[in-house]
């Protein structure tokens, strides 16, 4: 018998119907009454909450319900949905069915979800006291794979067995490649593990298969294995690339071993260690060592090179203390490194490389201290500098004669300020092959720094500024120089006895101070023009700003014997005498040796434009600089007894066109010129050439960089994407850098592994292009003949989508000097929805090389992939 009333839509929350129990239907809800206190002893632990969008058909003979359309189960944490339902609740069953519609398309296809898994089947049936299950025609999806299964049954331990399946990490429903296996277990939040299992690629069975798999499911980082890639290099043998592990210590620190070997001899090992706390640091630590051997041994061409590179980056969090600051950016390598081992093109294409550990520190926030050490190398002239330490310690400005606040009206000599700042610095010049060798220390340059600046400032006349400054300077040395002349014999290798004399330094232990101080004066102002246009005019004013300074210096001669700061030498046997500062190489240089008292004059100009523009819906108005900072200066030195007034120089810029900026600079010569002596006279141009200055010479600098897109000037809209790393990914850096918030997670995790190989497939196209000019015009002053050196340089890069699932990146440039193509590279990408192609070819010079790579996209899979390459180095002999 039946009792049926259509319910459009509800929810019943009910347990099972007992003997004695009535049941009242009607148009809004279902309700359970009692007639008798008696429990039933099989009540169910929970509600079962359940709803249907069409009808609900109750069965009280058999204690079943029908749920037709759109229909829905909740229990506990369980929750069913399907096209058609029946709940058997004597055996707490429910069978999930999905139907067809009238064009003969199923739908309503049963969804069901149990503590965070989620099943999308055919056919359901689920037992949700004991949480037993029967599925067939099963897709779920765990971590960043989905598991398709013909018979599946779920165990109570929410753990999964599945018959006659596959996997895949392609997310459509027929998809484009899987495993197929036998036999699988799935167990939630951990792993995935199948019986023997073989590859399909679009339904074609591969002759490609494994033992067994096993797949990692949980959230967050796990260790694991890095699998290799094989290959053959021409000049290095076969090889094992980028085998190694990964080792997810904890969220806040992580680890990886890379390496590769050679046939031939060559190998490299690549351990990398990322840490991070939030709201305190966070840093990076990379170490590249490498023995690169090419050639045979005994051949004319056999090469060995032993190379390294250390890495280390670290950065803390402004809010983790106000007080203390630490900053590390270590970039230190040999000077073949890049040659054999460029990890990026910047990388080989950069010749110069310099690192940074600091620590910065404050005492009531009056006194500063900072402490680093500092390195810097040229990998061609393969020089290095060090320094370490680096101590830098000054303190706030002290007004002594500064009275309390509204006291009445300041005093001139209230202005009056003295400060104080300390530098010390240990210093080494050498080269990369001298590095860590005996005597290196012999040549470190060391000393420390006092200064002691005593300035005021006040207003002359209302517009003029005043300044006064007194400098003080002390220098503290542990090592100076002694030079004598030396008259010695040798015999060559002939045994004949020859006589030689030269001047012989000595670099002498000992604590040595020196002294130091000048004065200086200086007076500016700033003076403004406007013209004003009509209003309807496209201009509306021009201004222009002058800024008129003049300054004096003196310094005083510390040449004199009693201070001890210069001693003579004689430098020739014609007895020729020199003077010489026994500071000269250190590391603050000597005192001035020559009494300087000069007077200095700058005008500095400004040129700007007021025009209308519509855009601003303030104003209406747009401010452009026509000339920035154009500078005339020159200097008179009182000091000296001839040629007292110094050249003319001239420079300015202008950023009058957008993405451009053009410098300039040029000097002129008020003196005349000797032909005979081939130097200038002490007589003014004007009087010989009636020319008020003698050019010399001149530079002009121009550049352009512009990124031009498919998107330029369409309205951007707000990025929603974090910056967290705590995705899926085993093998993720714990700093990314994607911020694309319509990428897929497989897609941030290359980002984050190499950002290089992102490929934006929203933009149509882009191209950016980067050009500078320079040009030194310098005049010969003997045949009046003017000289020109150009140097220009280009670069561009872009991309192009042929289709939107074919992309074409190109980068490259041209060398003006040597007329010819400088550094150039073309990728080719293609868009296999699970799997993607590309195609890199450097087509010329040193890095000349080409790569294809076939690959699945999901880094869970990155090992399935196919590489064809010829490496850059299988060119050098």
């Amino acid at each position: 018998m039946y009792a049926q009333k259509v319910v459009k839509p509800t929810t019943q929350k009910v347990g099972k119907p007992v003997k004695g129990q009535k049941v009242v239907v009607d148009s809004i809800k279902i309700k359970a009454q009692n007639d008798s206190i008696a429990k039933s002893k099989d009540k169910l632990k929970a509600k079962v909450e359940y709803q249907a969008s069409d009808s609900l058909t109750f069965d009280f003979k058999d204690k079943k319900a029908f749920l037709f359309s759109d229909a829905e189960i909740k229990y506990q944490k369980t929750n069913l949905k399907a096209a058609t339902i029946e709940i058997d609740f004597d055996k707490s069953i429910a069978h999930a069915r999905s139907v067809k519609d009238t064009t003969g398309k199923e739908i309503g296809t049963p969804v069901f979800s149990d503590n965070g898994t989620e099943f999308k089947t055919k056919i359901l049936d689920y037992n949700y006291e004991t949480k037993k299950g029967f599925i067939k025609g099963v897709v779920t999806k765990e971590g960043e794979g989905y598991i398709h299964g013909k018979q599946v049954k779920k165990m109570a331990n929410d753990v999964t067995n599945i018959k006659d399946g596959s996997y895949t990490t392609c997310d459509l429903e027929h998809p484009h490649f899987e495993l197929r296996f036998s036999r699988a277990k799935v167990i939630p939040d951990k792993e995935t593990i199948t019986g023997p299992a073989y590859m399909v690629l679009e339904d074609v069975p591969l002759p490609i298969g494994v033992p067994f798999g096993f797949f990692p499911n949980k959230n967050g980082r796990m260790s694991g294995i890095f699998m290799p890639s094989p290959g053959e290099s021409g000049n290095r043998g076969f090889y094992l690339r980028d085998f190694g592990y990964y080792w997810g210590i904890s969220d806040n620190l992580d680890a990886q071993i890379k390496a590769e070997a050679y046939t031939r001899g060559s190998w490299a090992i690549y351990p990398t260690m990322n840490y991070f706390k939030r709201y305190k640091y966070q840093g990076n630590f990379n170490l590249r060592y490498a023995v690169n051997i090419l050639g045979e041994k005994g051949a004319p061409d056999y090469q060995q090179s032993k190379d390294f590179s250390i890495n280390w980056m670290h950065t803390q969090d402004s809010k983790a203390n106000p007080v203390n600051r630490f900053s590390a950016n270590v970039n230190i390598q040999t000077s073949k490194f890049n040659k054999f081992n460029p990890t990026t093109v910047g990388n080989y294409l950069s010749n110069t490389f310099s690192s940074s550990i600091s620590y910065q520190t404050s005492i009531d926030d009056r006194i500063f201290i900072s402490t680093s050490a500092r390195h810097s190398q040229n990998t061609i002239t393969k020089q290095v500098s060090v320094t370490l330490p680096d101590l830098s310690v000054s303190a706030n400005r002290w007004f002594p004669f500064r009275k309390e606040e509204g006291s009445g009206k300041r005093g001139w000599y209230e202005d009056i300020s003295i400060g104080y700042s300390l530098t010390a610095t240990n210093q080494l010049d050498t080269y990369d092959s001298l590095l860590m060798k005996k005597g290196m220390f012999k040549k470190l340059k060391n000393g420390a720094q006092h200064s002691i600046p005593i300035s005021s400032t006040f207003k002359l006349f209302k517009y003029i500024t005043v300044s006064n400054s007194i400098s003080l300077t002390e220098n503290w040395y542990l090592q100076y120089i002694n030079k004598k002349w030396k008259n010695t014999t040798y015999k060559n290798k002939a045994g004949i006895t020859r006589d030689t004399a030269y001047v012989a330094i000595d670099t002498l232990q000992g604590f040595k101070a020196s002294h130091d101080f000048s004065y200086s004066l200086s007076m500016n102002t700033t003076l403004y023009g406007r013209v004003n246009f009509k209003k309807s005019a496209a201009i509306q004013a021009i201004r222009h700003v002058i800024a008129p300074s003049i300054s004096y210096s003196f310094k005083p001669d510390f040449s004199a014997a009693s201070f001890g700061y210069y001693k003579k030498v004689q430098t020739d046997n014609l007895g020729t005498v020199q003077k010489y500062s026994i500071f000269e190489q250190s590391i603050y240089g000597s005192p001035s040796a020559n009494k300087a008292g000069s007077i200095s004059f700058n005008i500095r100009n400004n040129l700007e434009m007021l025009i209308k523009d519509k855009k601003d819906t303030i104003t209406g108005t747009r401010k452009i600089k026509i000339i920035d900072q154009l500078n005339i200066s020159t200097n008179y030195d009182m000091s000296r007894d001839s040629l007292r007034w110094s050249k003319v120089f001239v420079s300015g810029n202008t950023p009058i066109f957008k993405n451009t900026n053009i410098n300039f600079s040029g000097t002129w010569d008020p003196y005349a010129y000797d032909k005979r002596s081939k130097q200038d006279i002490n007589m003014f141009e004007w009087e010989m050439e009636r020319k008020l200055l003698r050019y010399e010479n001149s530079n002009w600098s121009f550049g352009l960089s512009h990124q031009f897109s498919s998107n330029s000037g369409k309205k951007k809209t707000p990025d929603n994407t974090t910056n967290s790393a705590t995705g899926i990914d085993p093998k993720k850096s714990l700093m990314p850098s994607a911020d694309d918030s319509q990428a897929t997670t497989a897609e941030k995790n290359d980002i984050i592994k190499n950002p290089n190989n992102y490929i934006d497939w929203k933009n149509a196209w882009t191209f950016g292009v980067n050009y500078t000019f320079n040009m030194t015009s310098t005049k010969d002053p003997g045949t009046g003949k003017i000289k020109n050196d150009l140097i220009q340089s280009m670069m561009f890069n872009g991309d192009i989508s042929i289709t939107n699932k074919w992309k074409v990146t190109f980068t490259s440039g041209y060398d003006f000097l040597h007329s010819q193509i400088s550094y150039t590279s073309f990728t080719i990408n293609r868009d296999l929805h699970c799997f993607e192609i590309r195609f890199n070819w450097i087509p010329l010079g040193y890095m000349k090389s080409w790569d294809f790579t076939i690959r699945a996209k999901s880094n869970l899979l990155q090992d399935l992939k196919l590489t064809k390459r010829k490496d850059f180095r299988d060119n050098l002999y």
